[in-house]
């Protein structure tokens, strides 16, 4: 076996139970300025989300440290070429139940791969930066991070079973007393 034909661990694929997305929102990133992702509060609200008022659903088919696959359905969207998609950008919003503890991440993703599917578009995203936020700057920073993935999206698919054998989740962590912090200071 070489080394090129050893699985990565950003090559690992799991499937999410709907009840472990606690949140999913998308952005346009061709959308926003210079400063928007900076300061988060001029983001406004997201431009595809998971409130069930709007005429399109999101579904998080499957996640990998590097990746997801999500699948947009919609009447208007089912008329629309999925092509349209390829090369897109998106600032994705995503908070998970990691084993009892909440995950929140926020990415800049660009679309892999766009198929048409039955009412709608299914999307392969590719993980290209994420953002954190630098309490000193009271800002968002972006990270590079293409080829690598985000460690804690790894550990999270290789307990769903998808690395091999299932492995046990660590102890939740403690969230930190205090005041309330807004949504984009939990970023892990």
């Amino acid at each position: 076996m070489t080394a090129a034909s050893v699985p990565r661990r950003r090559d690992y694929r799991a499937a999410i139970a709907p009840a472990q997305v606690l949140d999913l929102a998308l952005w346009f990133a061709d959308t926003l300025g210079p400063g928007d992702i900076a300061d988060p509060a001029t983001l406004g609200p997201p431009q595809l989300g998971r409130d069930a008022s709007r005429a399109y659903s999101l579904h998080l088919a499957n996640l990998s440290a590097g990746g997801m696959g999500l699948r947009i359905t919609s009447r208007r969207l089912a008329a629309t070429r999925a092509g349209a998609f390829a090369g897109r950008r998106f600032l994705v919003r995503l908070e998970l139940d990691d084993a009892g503890a909440p995950l929140a991440l926020l990415l800049l993703a660009e679309v892999r791969r766009a198929e048409a599917v039955s009412g709608g578009a299914e999307l392969a995203l590719e993980f290209i930066a994420r953002a954190r936020f630098v309490k000193a700057a009271g800002a968002l920073h972006l990270f590079d991070l293409r080829g690598r993935g985000v460690d804690r999206l790894a550990a999270l698919v290789c307990r769903a079973g998808a690395c091999g054998p299932r492995v046990a989740a660590a102890a939740p962590a403690q969230a930190p007393r205090g005041r309330a912090r807004a949504w984009y200071e939990t970023l892990a």
